[in-house]
């Protein structure tokens, strides 16, 4: 099975040219019913993917740990409880470097394992520190980091 992507292009160079049939008639109704399962497969695939998609959020966006991608210095996702951990509203958060809302003794250390890992070396992914809430106090908060891509980035 091969599903179109999003520029209708076969994934697996399945299309063919136009070209006459061999057996007439009875091959391009083959070829047709061929064309009608794959069609089925896609949607049931599409279907399937997109049920997990939904799970996934889900599970996420209900998590009782806080989850967030930075990126370029920037948050670029935040689930709720990491929101209600920082204290502050999303619109300030994606807005401002991340490090802004990490308590300025822990700046340093969070930014140099940050900058190491996406480097690929080999440190700790877990490791507590301070971040400061909308109201200057001190939340102290531990981090699981894991290296990902998002959007084509290493973050």
């Amino acid at each position: 099975m091969s599903c179109p992507d999003s520029s209708g292009k076969q994934g697996s160079g399945r299309l063919r040219e136009p070209m006459a049939i061999k057996g007439g008639i009875p091959e391009l109704k083959k070829l047709n019913e061929q064309l009608r399962q794959e069609i089925r497969e896609c949607k049931i695939a599409e279907a399937a993917l997109r049920k997990s998609e939904e799970r996934f959020r889900l599970m996420v966006q209900n998590a009782h740990e806080g989850i967030f991608i930075a990126s370029g210095g920037m948050f670029r996702f935040l689930n709720p409880r990491i929101v209600e951990i920082i204290g502050h509203p999303v619109d300030v958060l994606l807005s401002r470097p991340f490090t802004e809302f990490i308590h300025p003794d822990d700046r340093a250390m969070v930014l140099q394992r940050h900058y190491q890992r996406i480097r690929g070396e080999n440190i700790t992914s877990r490791y507590p520190f301070r971040m400061v809430d909308r109201n200057g106090n001190e939340k102290w908060v531990e981090i699981d980091s894991a290296l990902i891509s998002w959007e084509g980035e290493k973050t």
